[in-house]
C-alpha cells in the first residue's frame, strides 16, 4: 500500500479503541467509528464470509504446532529445540513469517521466533483455510493498544478509515509512504 497517513489520528484511533463482542469501535475527533462489515468491505476490501476461521478463537482441525513447524524446515529431520526459530525454515516459509511478524501482525520484539499464531496463519495459508481477517486485524490492534512494546499497526488502513468516515483531517500532520516501504521496489540481485 502506498499513500498518505496521519500519525496523530492513528494514535487517537488506537487509544480510544474498544471492543464489544466481535465489533470494534473508536472515536476520532468527535467522529464515532464502528469497525463493521461496511468498513471491512469498502475500505479494507475484505468481503464478509461466514465460513472463515478465526485464528484466535477456533481450534483448527489438523493443526499441530510442532508438526507444522517441522514441515516448514529446510531439513525436516533437524532436532527441534524449545524455541521454534525462523532461521531453519524454507525460504518460502521464512518469507511468510517475515510478512506476518512485520506487516500482518507486527510486534515489538522476538521477530526471529515462530509463535503459535504465526504457525497457525502459515498452516491456514498453505492448506487454503479461509481466515477471518477482520477479526485478526482487530485482535492485532487491541494487542498493540494493550502492550506498549508493540508498534501501532495498519497506519494506512486506519487513515483510510478516518477519511471514509469523514474525520476532519485539515491541518493534521500527514506522512507519505516512501518507495522503500514497497515490496515491489526491492533491489534486484544480479
Amino acid at each position: 500500500m502506498q499513500g498518505v497517513y496521519y500519525p496523530d489520528l492513528v494514535h487517537v484511533f488506537h487509544y480510544n479503541l474498544k471492543f464489544r463482542g466481535n465489533i470494534g469501535y473508536t472515536k476520532v475527533k468527535g467522529v464515532e467509528i464502528i469497525l463493521d462489515d461496511d468498513i471491512w468491505t469498502n475500505v479494507a476490501l475484505i468481503p464478509p464470509f461466514a465460513d472463515r476461521t478465526s485464528i484466535f478463537s477456533t481450534h483448527i482441525d489438523g493443526f499441530n504446532r510442532i508438526l507444522t513447524y517441522q514441515s516448514l524446515l529446510r531439513q525436516p529431520n533437524l532436532h527441534i529445540n524449545k524455541k521454534l526459530l525462523a532461521g531453519p525454515l524454507t525460504i518460502e516459509a521464512r518469507l511468510l513469517h517475515y510478512l506476518i511478524v512485520w506487516i500482518l501482525c507486527p510486534r515489538g520484539t522476538n521477530h526471529a521466533q515462530c509463535s503459535e499464531v504465526d504457525l497457525l496463519i502459515i498452516y491456514c495459508l498453505m492448506n487454503h483455510i479461509m481466515i477471518e481477517w477482520s477479526m485478526f486485524f482487530m485482535e492485532t490492534m487491541l494487542k498493540a493498544r494493550k502492550l506498549t512494546q508493540y508498534p501501532l499497526p495498519y497506519s494506512l488502513l486506519i487513515s483510510r478509515i478516518c477519511e471514509y468516515k469523514q474525520v476532519p483531517i485539515k491541518g493534521k500532520l500527514c506522512q507519505s509512504t516512501s518507495p522503500s516501504n514497497e515490496i515491489s521496489n526491492l533491489p534486484s540481485s544480479k
